[in-house]
């Protein structure tokens, strides 16, 4: 079973495509709950930051999402992954 754990966690951040997915996903999810926090507590400059961090990590990850499909674009972001 930690095996299967281990290779699916290898995988989502090896593989381009699968963390521009979850990038952009963890970004939408975080601009949400900022945004749902300053409804609730009133705007602040914290969660406007943060809310603008979100965005910009969203706008940057659906581009590269889509780049990852395509095979030459493929390999650099491999390349980029593994150097991180």
């Amino acid at each position: 079973m930690n095996d299967k754990i281990s290779s699916i966690l290898r995988t989502a951040w090896n593989e381009p495509r699968h963390f521009f997915f979850w990038l952009a996903m963890l970004s939408l999810c975080g601009f949400i709950a900022a945004a749902g926090g300053a409804t609730l507590i009133g705007p602040t400059m914290p969660l406007a930051f943060i809310a603008l961090g979100c965005m910009l990590f969203f706008v940057v990850s659906i581009p590269a999402f889509i780049l990852a499909w395509i095979p030459p674009f493929r390999q650099p972001f491999s390349w980029l992954l593994r150097r991180r």
